[in-house]
């Protein structure tokens, strides 16, 4: 039964660092936007299968 709960940090740890990193992700993004940057449709997809993903998590 212990091992489940140190798995379970281990995953929520993990969960949390891909959020984290997914949201810088996203403010790198956002910003380029305002500046006017285009992005490929595959690439907003991609990033939609990321978060789908997490939040499975």
């Amino acid at each position: 039964e212990s091992v489940s709960f140190a798995d379970d940090d281990v995953k929520t740890e993990l969960g949390n660092k891909l959020k984290e990193r997914f949201d810088q992700i996203l403010d790198k993004l956002k910003e380029a936007v305002e500046y006017g940057n285009v992005f490929r449709d595959d690439t907003i997809k991609k990033l939609k299968e990321i978060r789908e993903k997490l939040s499975d998590l």
